[in-house]
């Protein structure tokens, strides 16, 4: 038998969602989010890959989730998202609710 131990922390927000790029960007893209994330907070899940948008185009994608407390949020979200989208593209949006 195995178990495990959990210790669980309080957050107040988790942010999440894609940020998408055209397909000729991919290259691009994976390079930032090869060099970005050793060095990301411990907040920040992402993952990174190949995509359609809903109405078929191909896109290239980062998939994000961003668990921290309140005050954390802005200034980390915003490096992140920033780093991520600053390439602005048709398809690149980041926004915080």
């Amino acid at each position: 038998m195995t178990s495990f131990l959990y210790r669980a922390h309080p957050v107040s927000t988790v942010l999440g969602g894609v940020i998408a790029y055209k397909r000729d960007q991919a290259a691009a893209m994976l390079r930032i989010y090869r060099d970005f994330m050793p060095a990301a907070p411990d907040e920040l899940t992402a993952y990174a890959g190949l995509i359609s948008m809903p109405d078929g185009t191909p896109a290239a994608g980062v998939m994000v989730c961003y668990a921290a407390i309140l005050p954390r949020v802005s200034e980390s979200s915003s490096r992140w998202c920033i780093r991520f989208a600053g390439g602005s593209t048709r398809f690149s949006r980041c926004r915080f609710r």
